[in-house]
């Protein structure tokens, strides 16, 4: 079962809307746009002359 702030966001992008979340901690933000980010349909790519930060 999805947790009620990942299905609230995801209900949210559904709609061509934008959700901002607010979590306790910079640990708890990040796993959960991860998880967000795993149930998308589409992911974006990662765009020239950007890079992905490590933790």
């Amino acid at each position: 079962m999805l947790d009620e702030t990942i299905k609230t966001a995801l209900e949210t992008l559904q709609m061509n809307k934008q959700a901002l979340i607010f979590l306790p901690s910079r640990a708890s933000a990040e796993k959960t746009a991860e998880d967000i980010a795993k149930l998308m349909p589409v992911s974006c790519p990662v765009l020239p002359g950007t890079r992905k930060t490590s933790p």
